[in-house]
């Protein structure tokens, strides 16, 4: 779960973490999509510093008008069967309303 950081307006100064690994479309969306949150206000304004006409074009192309990454889980290894989530949710259940597995006698 994330935290909710509404602000009217996001200043983007660089498009690069720490350690120059370039944030992906979906993250910068992310972050401009801090301004004008639901609820907070009605608008919201992002800036993109762009400083040469290169870079500003580049940004501009690629993630103002760019289109965000496919969304991949991280949450199954490869060749994972999501069904047996399901089948592990019902079991660590059980586990934990088992009064006989705590120690209590029927």
């Amino acid at each position: 779960m994330g935290i909710n950081t509404p602000a009217s307006s996001v200043v983007v100064a660089g498009l690069e973490h720490p350690g120059n690994e370039s944030y992906s479309v979906a993250e910068y969306k992310n972050i401009i999509g801090r301004a004008g949150r639901l609820g907070y206000s009605e608008r919201g304004a992002s800036y993109l510093i762009a400083l040469t006409p290169q870079y500003k074009e580049q940004a501009w192309q690629g993630y103002v008008l760019g289109r965000p990454e496919d969304v991949m889980s991280r949450f199954l290894a490869t060749g994972t069967d999501p069904r047996s989530l399901v089948l592990r949710g019902f079991r660590d259940n059980a586990e934990v309303r088992n009064p006989v597995a705590d120690g209590a006698h029927p």
